[in-house]
């Protein structure tokens, strides 16, 4: 039974770093600028741009790059709106997620009932199923307005944009999450890890040696 325990308990933490990693990748693709890209430099000597959640980047070289901040949230396209907001959410969510699934599912030592670990633990799952969610959602609408731009014909060359590196994290991010998340919600505390074997039989025998008393 311990080998039992320790295998499960193994695989509980390996869930919850495979959302904590989900968990990271969502803060990146949240921080990185090539959100949308445009697909190639302009005939007209325009450069190459990086549409990102913060701040339009500038290339100038693949080493040299400029950057300027948004002066208003208005300025983003609508979907890239959406994205921060949402982003931002799955973030914080995660944050709360990652502090109750290192409570519960690494055994720390302020939480020692098996029972609340186990609550901890697959509270934390359900909430990084809501960032898994949260994350292929906002990188689906994305993928999708840029595809639609991009072969709407009333959009000029100068207006097309492809997804960039920061839409395809924030997919791997989403999956990540969703998948660690759905296998945290079953990891539950079994009755092994609140009952040990040898004091399940010792509360046996107590109980056989009462009824022979009476």
């Amino acid at each position: 039974m311990c080998e039992e325990q320790k295998a499960w308990s193994a695989a509980r933490s390996l869930w919850l770093i495979l959302a904590l990693l989900g968990w990271l990748a969502t803060i990146i693709a949240c921080a990185l600028p090539p959100w949308r890209v445009t697909p190639m430099e302009g005939g007209n000597g325009t450069r190459p741009l990086w549409e990102g959640l913060w701040v339009c980047c500038a290339v100038h070289a693949p080493q040299a790059r400029r950057c300027v901040a948004y002066d208003s949230l208005l300025d983003l396209p609508q979907d890239l709106q959406a994205a921060r907001a949402l982003t931002l959410i799955a973030a914080i969510l995660g944050l709360l997620a990652a502090g109750m699934g290192m409570a519960g599912g690494l055994c720390c030592p302020c939480v020692k009932d098996p029972l609340h670990r186990g609550n901890l633990t697959v509270s934390a799952g359900i909430l990084f199923l809501v960032c898994g969610v949260l994350m292929l959602l906002t990188a689906g609408w994305s993928t999708h307005s840029i595809r639609q731009d991009f072969y709407d014909p009333l959009v000029a060359l100068d207006g097309k944009r492809e997804p960039g590196a920061a839409i395809f994290v924030a997919f791997a991010a989403g999956a990540a999450q969703l998948l660690g998340g759905l296998l945290l919600c079953f990891s539950w505390t079994r009755k092994s890890e609140v009952y040990p074997a040898d004091l399940k039989n010792a509360s046996s025998t107590v109980q056989k040696s009462a009824r022979r008393k009476v």
